[in-house]
């Protein structure tokens, strides 16, 4: 009966420290941009808080000031660091989530401790 009510209670125990660990809510994303030509152009971290999103932290970040359209299909960036895809035809910015294509856009990434997030200029 004893080893069961340890047992018990080390199980709480360990939910409640795991509860109250890091929710990951605030951290430092790594950001690497390249134009058209595939230069980088932009490399380097950004540190957010919990109520940030991606789209807004570039949007205000010194150096990147992205720039975009909202359409029916979410939000389109236009231009980072000065490059913009109007500058050529038939080109977008392609975003990569931890060396991965995103599949959803910028409105809708998550920001998550430590992830690596680069920006390409490409063609179609």
């Amino acid at each position: 009966m004893k080893k069961k009510l340890s047992f018990l209670l080390f199980i709480v125990l360990a939910i409640i420290l795991i509860g109250c660990g890091k929710d990951g809510s605030a951290g430092t994303i790594h950001v690497t941009i390249y134009n058209f030509e595939q230069e980088e152009v932009f490399d380097g971290g950004i540190k957010f808080a919990e109520d940030d999103t991606l789209q807004d932290l570039l949007a205000e970040h010194k150096e990147i000031k992205m720039k975009g359209e909202t359409s029916t299909f979410g939000f389109y960036i236009v231009e980072m660091v000065g490059f913009s895809s109007l500058d050529h035809e038939n080109t977008f910015w392609n975003i990569k989530v931890n060396g991965e294509d995103s599949l959803v856009g910028i409105s809708l990434i998550e920001l998550v401790d430590k992830d690596v997030i680069e920006f390409h200029l490409i063609g179609w």
